[in-house]
């Protein structure tokens, strides 16, 4: 029977040939397994600058805002955190918030950290680190309320002409009807929650929040309706850059240190 292997009259060259290809084959799938990739550098020397330069917007209380010793706030925490963390010195660049991803694009800073929301419609030319903060609306009762579903028969106060407005009309389509009470602010909307005018608010997280900080004990039930996830935001073409400020602002959620800076200043 023929020996299955390359018998001694085999066409002179071919074992080269299978040799060559062979070779090539296995420095494809070393290649595709990143056998071959190069060492990710430093996060210094990923930085175009050796500086992590952070875009902020510092007309935005609690989360940045211009104090009397300079700029203030849960994302100025947060940025000096990650900057420490991931061993780099920190610039903070004030920007308006319409210029952030401006001033991404042309160089200006390397990362936007500004209460700005994932946006998947940019998704080709820019890079979100896992959420930091869901600022979405919340709908907070006394009693436990799993969804807006659990509504029908109660009275929902909101801020009238805000975004829990609009998401209250949306769902008034959906189920059996309830009760709307506008109100002119969020505030004005947990006030009647609180008095027992109305069984329900509807209200974005951080009112929320702030008003259950200043409420003196108050502990009613919340649970959120949307999501709006503020993230790090930096440039897909600087994936460096993007792994490591991601892997930092993972390694400060782990840790519990973005959950205490959101209980520090909300």
């Amino acid at each position: 029977m023929r020996d299955r292997a390359l018998s001694k009259h085999a066409e002179p060259g071919r074992v080269g040939r299978v040799f060559i290809l062979s070779s090539a084959l296995l420095a494809a799938i070393l290649i595709l397994h990143g056998a071959f990739d190069a060492p990710r550098p430093s996060f210094i020397e990923a930085l175009p600058t050796g500086v992590l330069r952070v875009g902020i917007d510092a007309s935005n209380p609690p989360f940045a805002f211009a104090g009397s010793e300079g700029y203030a706030g849960l994302e100025i925490d947060l940025s000096q955190m990650l900057a420490d963390g991931l061993g780099a010195p920190l610039q903070l660049v004030g920007l308006g918030y319409d210029g952030l991803y401006d001033a991404l694009s042309a160089d200006r800073v390397d990362v936007i950290i500004a209460a700005t929301p994932i946006d998947l419609n940019r998704s080709r030319t820019i890079s979100a680190s896992p959420p930091y903060f869901n600022a979405g609306l919340m709908l907070i009762a006394d009693h436990p309320l799993r969804s807006m579903e659990d509504l029908p028969g109660q009275t929902l106060a909101f801020e009238y002409g805000s975004v829990a407005h609009a998401v209250a009309l949306e769902w008034l389509r959906r189920v059996a009807s309830y009760g709307l009470l506008p109100q002119e602010t969020p505030d004005a909307a947990l006030d009647t929650l609180r008095t027992g005018t109305a069984e329900a608010a509807l209200v974005d997280a951080v009112s929320a929040r702030l008003y259950l900080r200043n409420s003196g004990g108050w502990h009613p039930h919340a649970v959120y309706v949307t999501d709006v996830l503020y993230a790090a935001i930096s440039r897909i073409d600087r994936p460096d850059v993007s792994w490591y400020v991601a892997e930092g602002i993972s390694s400060l959620l782990r840790d519990g240190e973005i959950e205490a800076l959101i209980s520090k200043w909300l």
